[in-house]
């Protein structure tokens, strides 16, 4: 995939050509995407649980046990931030990945299709300069 850059005054700003989206898969990524956030932003954690793999929420659902998980998961929704947009998806053989724009940070997802659902397997957030 061809990538430029484009300049002005004040920012740098990466363009990235859109892809096909031949089978609405990449769609679907971007709804999990969303729905991910929406459930973050409404501090909503059988939400967040439930657009998560098993193994990537295993951790916070054992967490769920603790007395004070409530604070604790009021903090790691403020952590996570706002989606701002998806700058780019990706879907193929039941793996995709989104390139997302989230406050601060530029977060990468990789999700999996299991039973029909695109599912968050892992993230990924670097902190923007």
């Amino acid at each position: 995939m061809a990538t430029s850059r484009q300049d002005d005054a004040n920012s740098e700003t990466l363009l990235v050509p859109q892809l096909a989206d031949h089978d609405g898969q990449e769609g679907a990524v971007v709804a999990a995407c969303e729905r991910y956030f929406r459930a973050v932003a409404a501090r909503d954690i059988d939400g967040v649980l439930a657009v998560m793999t098993a193994r990537h929420g295993k951790q916070l659902r054992q967490m769920r046990q603790w007395l004070d998980f409530c604070a604790f998961f009021q903090l790691w929704c403020e952590a996570q931030g706002r989606l701002r947009r998806v700058i780019m998806s990706q879907a193929e053989c039941g793996f995709g990945a989104a390139l997302l724009d989230v406050e601060h940070d530029v977060v990468r997802l990789s999700l999996r299709c299991v039973e029909g659902h695109w599912l968050i397997d892992s993230e990924q957030s670097e902190r923007r300069r």
